[in-house]
């Protein structure tokens, strides 16, 4: 027999952050041309990178290392040799204690689902084990499931195994699904999109969903939006203490952080030819318009799109999101942004409770989050009086300005020395002058 748990050795390619990051990234191939194609055309195939677009973050690094551990210490606990795991295989077992779940959470339109995502391509390769003299057994480290609409806890525990022979009104038992649980290494348990149950009134099918499923014995993690969390914590105190002892909280990334920078440079870079901005210089501005949100930052981009391609133009610049961000197409976006700044001012969830989270957060990010949202306010107002007070000619006159610096950018931007080469620094061009200059003396 196997000397080395095989069930254990799977998980050690991961050993760090690091390596979850170099995994769990995905960047599309840059779309080109763009504005050859009809715009729904191009509109499309930008969403969809957008929808498969992963930059890794200080944030999404910690929960998916944490997946990682979990399903790594409960192998290492159940299936220690293949001696263990084959008399657990031909005898009768005990139901296994319930676990305690950890609830994944944030604000909707983060990224929440594209951990989950992200997880199956750190998760271990989906495997085969063969042990001398009894076959081979099939070896995977995870269960996912997204739950969208009411389902009885049986059918939903049908659903999870996806077994053609367990396709019965009745669905399956727990302890049927803990021993295919066994025989397959099942190590975690991902539930994913509860968001859609909380938003009928039924949390007792809820809380119901998510005992079974605990029932089952593996790490679990549940993903849903704070509105849950909320539902939740108007339960009795045992299912408080059940489902809310263990949150993990996935929030936006705060604008001067390198996690926003490189998360927007990721964005222009499925079109870089097309989105001319500097994801540096521009980051604090669009944060304020989308707080950071991956889906309202998606939307911004798209809007902005169609804005340029509307004026005839194959390039997007910074006017063409401030023209996408006071939209009516963007409107409820807009609404849902200002109303996080004023729940971050006040420190209260106002009539908002989907927008606030329902943990306590440390008092440094709260007090980072009221600072910026009191930034943003005044710098949105700044500008409106500004632009209020602007005669007609002044208004022309900003509007060309703004217009040059948008082209000097584009110009920057798309500078290079040659065919697919990085973009020439400033600081290069004056050094090569030096050179120039004293090779004339």
């Amino acid at each position: 027999m196997t000397t080395v748990s095989p069930w254990i050795s799977r998980f050690e390619h991961i050993q760090s952050e690091n390596d979850v990051a170099s995994l769990s990234k995905f960047v599309p191939s840059p779309l080109t041309d763009l504005h050859l194609c009809n715009i729904e055309v191009a509109c499309g195939n930008l969403e969809r990178n957008f929808d498969q677009l992963f930059i890794p973050t200080s944030n999404t690094n910690s929960i998916l290392k944490k997946m990682h551990d979990l399903a790594a210490a409960h192998a290492t606990a159940v299936y220690p040799d293949s001696k263990t795991y084959l008399k657990g295989i031909y005898s009768e077992n005990e139901l296994r204690n319930e676990t305690r779940p950890f609830f994944l959470t944030g604000p909707a339109g983060v990224g929440k689902s594209h951990i989950i995502k992200a997880y199956q391509r750190i998760k271990p390769q989906d495997s085969f084990v063969h042990l001398d003299g009894h076959g081979k057994f099939v070896m995977n480290a995870a269960w996912s499931i997204g739950i969208k609409e009411k389902i009885s806890p049986q059918l939903a525990l049908q659903r999870l195994v996806q077994r053609a022979e367990a396709e019965t009104k009745k669905g399956l038992s727990v302890k049927e699904c803990q021993r295919i649980a066994y025989r397959d290494g099942i190590s975690l348990l991902l539930l994913d999109e509860l968001q859609f149950l909380s938003q009928s009134k039924a949390s007792t099918l809820i809380t119901s969903l998510l005992t079974i499923f605990t029932y089952i014995g593996l790490p679990t993690i549940f993903v849903a939006n704070f509105s849950l969390g909320h539902k939740l914590k108007k339960r009795a105190q045992e299912s408080k203490q059940r489902f809310l002892s263990h949150p993990l909280l996935l929030l936006p990334d705060p604008p001067e952080s390198q996690d926003w920078q490189d998360t927007l440079l990721g964005y222009v870079d499925i079109a870089p030819e097309t989105f001319q901005i500097d994801s540096v210089e521009s980051a604090l501005t669009i944060h304020n318009w989308c707080a950071g949100l991956k889906r309202l930052l998606k939307d911004l981009f798209l809007i902005a799109y169609r804005t340029a391609r509307a004026d005839n133009r194959k390039i997007v610049n910074i006017n063409d999101f401030k023209s996408a961000y006071l939209s009516t197409e963007y409107s409820e976006h807009r609404l849902d942004v200002r109303d996080m700044q004023t729940q971050a001012l006040n420190g209260a969830p106002e009539k908002r409770l989907d927008l606030y989270c329902p943990f306590e957060l440390p008092p440094s990010r709260a007090a980072a989050d009221k600072e910026r949202a009191r930034e943003a306010r005044l710098t949105e107002a700044s500008e409106q009086i500004r632009e209020q007070n602007l005669s007609i000619a002044e208004r022309k006159a900003l509007k060309s300005h703004e217009n040059s610096k948008a082209k000097e950018e584009r110009q920057r931007n798309t500078l290079r020395v040659g065919k697919n080469k990085t973009p020439v620094s400033l600081d290069a061009f004056r050094k090569g002058d030096d050179i120039f200059l004293q090779q004339q003396k």
